[in-house]
């Protein structure tokens, strides 16, 4: 009996230390993620980057910091050097997010916002955004948020019809709505 007694103890313990483990490391990822979204807030995107680069190394699965991490890359490809390598890098992040939680509208949301600042410095971007807005907008079609972005790619896209139709469907849902207007006069 107390064999049996010691190797429970034992089982228990080595449980309760990998447990304590990846609770520790949870946690030093979160506060990585939290100093990176500081850093990028106060305008130092590459120190930014590399703390969140840190996060999502000790922990993988959290989508949170693959989108902000996507988004630091897209603002650095968008200020200069080395831009195809921080729009792959964006991408490859972006992309990662949304595995990790495809049905989350907030990363898609933020996911849209990266695919848009691609686009912006390169067009070859431009087929990903529309793909993750029509995947947004499936799964909220009441958003009119999420028809404003719509009408942003295809105003970036110079497709000024659809912009407008997509802007309409953004009023009907949120009157008023000052931005939707100005890109509205604007086309």
């Amino acid at each position: 009996m107390k064999k049996k007694q010691g190797f429970l103890l034992m089982i228990t313990t080595v449980l309760t230390i990998n447990l304590l483990g990846a609770i520790a490391v949870r946690f030093l990822a979160d506060l990585k993620y939290a100093r990176g979204r500081v850093l990028a807030q106060r305008g130092y995107m590459a120190q930014s980057v590399w703390v969140l680069e840190q996060a999502t190394n000790l922990w993988p699965w959290e989508p949170r910091y693959y989108k902000d991490l996507a988004r630091g890359h897209a603002v650095l490809a968008k200020v200069g050097a080395n831009a195809d390598d921080f729009s792959m890098y964006a991408s490859q992040e972006a992309d990662r997010a949304v595995q990790l939680n495809p049905q989350n509208l907030v990363t898609l949301k933020s996911v849209i916002s990266t695919y848009y600042i691609l686009a912006q410095i390169d067009s070859r971007y431009q087929e990903e955004l529309e793909k993750y807005v029509t995947q947004a907008l499936n799964l909220c079609p009441t958003d009119p948020n999420l028809w404003y972005l719509s009408a942003l790619s295809y105003s970036l896209a110079g497709e000024r019809s659809k912009a407008k139709l997509a802007i309409e469907q953004a009023l009907k849902l949120k009157d008023p709505y000052p931005e939707a207007e100005n890109l509205y006069q604007e086309l």
